[in-house]
């Protein structure tokens, strides 16, 4: 069995390979996913998103030729053979980009930026960064959005129900609008909404509640709520909102870009009932008073949360969201930027 596996071991050991991947915040996710892609396809469903600096690094290192390891900072470390893959640990998701790519004799350390279910994108991260790094060993020449395609595959194959934007803001970087066109396959169109970042970074700012957010794998509030009510009206709202914050962000219309992010937050939560809790709740109401858009991110909860607005309305609310974090002794604003860069690749030896 293991001789149809390539043993990467020997190349390891010539040569160093690291590869680094975005984070991400977003307006209108949920959409991306393969069946609210496929229900709403008619109205083109849509995501906007921004990449962070908090960039999720994977580094290859030989190991024992017929075995695969996995090691993420805060999660541990696993040892495993091909016969006897743990997928479903917290670390299975390594053991399956590895398997999926045909390799033996690997070890793989992750260094994530942020807490495990931040809502952040940091699987998609993982998944891509992973990707590209075992490419450039195996000599792979894939195209982007073949990537996006496969780390989706993976993802999705393991956990069901999850989207594709954390992949492709993963791939890709930037600030963009995505519009999800599920069919014979999975794709999509992109949309660059800056040349940098600079000016998006003096008018948004990101936080960690100090708690994860409340998800399984299972699948995401909205599929389920989807599956419930049988509504697709406020997914497409959902996509409308985020289309016209794209708008916004592009003509540097950052008050405008506050409302298009609340309307699609207050949509979102009228669609889940419980989608934030008190303490999330006390957030966005600052953010609201100060004139920002407040998003929590991922599937809510928990985790983090990020606002974007006027320049001063967000210099007030990231002191008001720190005098928070201190009275309630977990929390903390993220010192992170939007980057233009998407997956890095770096070899040497």
């Amino acid at each position: 069995m293991l001789d149809r596996w390539t043993d990467i071991s020997g190349k390891l050991r010539e040569q160093q390979v690291e590869a680094s991947a975005p984070c991400r915040v977003d307006c209108g996710g949920s959409t991306d996913h393969r069946l609210t892609g496929l229900l709403c396809r008619a109205a083109s469903p849509a995501t906007a998103t921004i990449a962070l600096d908090l960039r999720t690094v994977v580094r290859l290192e030989p190991h024992d030729p017929g075995r695969l390891a996995v090691e993420a900072g805060g999660l541990g470390v696993e040892d495993a053979s091909l016969d006897e893959l743990p997928l479903d640990g917290v670390l299975g998701l390594g053991f399956a980009v590895l398997a999926s790519m045909g390799v033996r004799g690997v070890k793989a350390v992750i260094e994530a930026p942020v807490p495990v279910r931040s809502g952040l994108g940091t699987s998609g991260a993982v998944t891509v960064a992973m990707l590209g790094a075992l490419q450039a060993v195996l000599q792979e020449n894939r195209d982007p959005e073949d990537v996006v395609r496969f780390a989706h595959h993976i993802e999705d194959s393991l956990y069901a129900n999850t989207g594709l934007q954390d992949q492709a803001s993963a791939m890709y970087g930037g600030a963009a609008l995505y519009q999800w066109r599920y069919d014979g396959t999975l794709a999509f169109t992109r949309e660059p909404l800056v040349d940098d970042g600079a000016t998006l970074a003096r008018h948004m700012v990101v936080a960690h509640t100090g708690t994860p957010h409340a998800s399984t794998h299972s699948g995401t509030l909205v599929i389920e709520a989807v599956k419930h009510t049988g509504r697709l009206a406020p997914l497409i709202e959902m996509s409308e909102h985020a289309r016209a914050f794209a708008d916004a962000v592009r003509s540097s219309a950052f008050a405008e870009a506050a409302e298009a992010m609340n309307r699609e937050a207050s949509v979102r939560a009228a669609f889940l009932r419980e989608f934030s809790t008190q303490e999330d709740e006390e957030l966005a109401r600052l953010g609201r008073d100060a004139g920002c858009g407040v998003r929590v991110a991922g599937r809510g909860s928990g985790g983090a949360v990020w606002a974007m607005g006027p320049e001063d309305g967000i210099t007030f609310l990231r002191d008001a969201w720190r005098n928070v974090f201190a009275e309630r002794g977990a929390g903390r604003v993220l010192a992170t930027a939007p980057t233009m860069d998407g997956l890095r690749v770096s070899s040497a030896g």
